[in-house]
């Protein structure tokens, strides 16, 4: 599968050494050599796409720094650090074990622009790559200590109050589903000054639980901090751009609040704009608007939200996948930043994560997904139709904003289903708006 970020794909079927050496040699024709950061999650497929991925970007001239194990959100951070062209991480994020994937970077002030990927693909599918012989072959290097470069960063943001969070001394659960942020997780806690309990940390890639941090995979997690007296629990996803949190009570807030308490840390420090794709719940709207801030939407995408971040000049953004982007570090999803947001949030407001969490605008989620049926375009029609009373964006698929609510419909980006997303000030009407987008779509 092609996307705004790159490529994925299951390893040993769609996508193969071949096919990650052709396209990592389309990526260093595009950016015409220069020096690339590699890194990646702990898949056990991991190391061959890697050295295939590798091989393709040194065929055609480009020099290789390999960083080991790292969250994604590392690499672009390093890639202005060491004055590289490009980045590239091999994680397939949230997809389950089987999949593996290239994604394409840029650095954490400038994004790899989302046209310039498909020019990428082109070069790919033409077999236009520019192959070097012996003498221009790239060099090759590694370093994998330098994620503690991008943990320093963190620590060194404004926003984030290590003073405060320290006197708190709060008991932290992490749960790294055994993925990039095991090691780097931790010690991002304990140098907030937290007590740290450790729940699936150990970094060799074979997921305990589902990789994408639901509420569902998160039963041990919510175990672990009711049994530890935490003050709350995090849980990443496998390469450490997402981010999810339980309560002192053991209990799941959602993806979604996890953006909508960084967005509230960030704008009690500075107003400004917000921009959040168009899946995002209306909370981020609502919160925004409460500051007298305004907030902008765009495609779904990490680099999809980060142009708009860009273009509008945004102080916070992200995606309700717990996905926290803060352009004060990076254009790029981060889970270390939404980590150290949400306890710096604690530590000022000095309330427990549920009355915090309690205070935020409500809106409860039903979704669910279907794998896509022909002639999806027109079946949105029917969709657009069922609900003539709201106001209906076709950015990405269809989304229609209700008075109570928001439901939205679109194809998935890394997977071959559509996606039906619906939200409402109670459980019950979002379960209706639910079933009504459905009834419209299959009729």
């Amino acid at each position: 599968m092609r996307s705004v970020s790159g490529i994925r794909g299951i390893v040993g079927e769609t996508l193969t050494p071949e096919v990650a050496a052709r396209y990592a040699a389309a990526f260093g024709t595009f950016i015409k050599g220069g020096r690339v950061v590699i890194g990646g999650d702990a898949r056990p497929t991991g190391p061959i796409i890697k050295a295939a991925a590798i091989a393709g970007f040194r065929s055609v001239g480009c020099d290789v720094l390999d960083i080991g194990l790292c969250p994604t959100p590392t690499i672009p951070i390093i890639v202005d650090y060491v004055k590289a062209r490009a980045g590239c991480a091999i994680t397939a994020s949230h997809n389950p074990i089987e999949w593996n994937a290239l994604k394409i970077l840029g650095g954490a002030k400038k994004p790899f622009p989302t046209v310039d990927v498909g020019k990428i693909f082109k070069i790919a599918d033409a077999g236009r790559m520019k192959y070097v012989g012996w003498r221009r072959i790239g060099a090759f290097d590694f370093d994998h200590h330098l994620w503690e470069y991008h943990l320093e960063r963190v620590l060194a943001l404004n926003v984030v109050d290590r003073r405060k969070i320290k006197r708190r001394s709060f008991n932290v659960v992490i749960d790294a589903v055994n993925g990039a942020g095991s090691m780097f997780g931790p010690e991002l806690l304990r140098r907030l000054g937290c007590t740290v309990t450790k729940i699936h940390c150990t970094p060799d890639g074979r997921f305990p639980r589902r990789p994408e941090p639901v509420p569902a995979a998160l039963r041990k997690l919510g175990q672990t901090v009711r049994h530890t007296k935490a003050d709350l629990g995090f849980a990443l996803d496998p390469d450490a751009d997402r981010l999810a949190i339980v309560d002192e009570r053991g209990r799941p807030l959602g993806e979604e609040y996890t953006l909508a308490l960084a967005v509230r840390r960030v704008l009690q420090q500075k107003s400004g704009p917000v921009a959040i794709n168009m899946s995002t719940s209306k909370v981020i709207d609502d919160l925004a608007a409460g500051f007298g801030c305004r907030c902008y939407r765009s495609k779904v995408g990490e680099l999809n939200v980060a142009a708009e971040m860009i273009r509008r000049g945004a102080v916070i953004g992200g995606e309700g996948n717990g996905g926290v982007i803060l352009p004060a570090l990076s254009y790029g999803r981060d889970a270390a930043v939404g980590m150290a947001l949400v306890l710096s949030l604690l530590a000022v407001e000095k309330q427990p994560l549920s009355a915090v969490a309690a205070a935020l605008p409500r809106y409860y989620p039903a979704r669910t997904t279907r794998p896509v049926p022909r002639n999806f375009a027109g079946r949105l029609k029917h969709l657009e139709k069922k609900f003539l009373q709201g106001k209906v964006s076709r950015l990405d698929g269809v989304k229609v904003f209700l008075p109570d609510g928001s439901v939205h419909v679109r194809t998935s980006n890394t997977e071959p289903i559509y996606r039906v997303m619906a939200e409402a000030r109670t459980a019950r009407r979002a379960r209706t708006l639910l079933a009504e987008a459905l009834a419209a779509i299959e009729q």
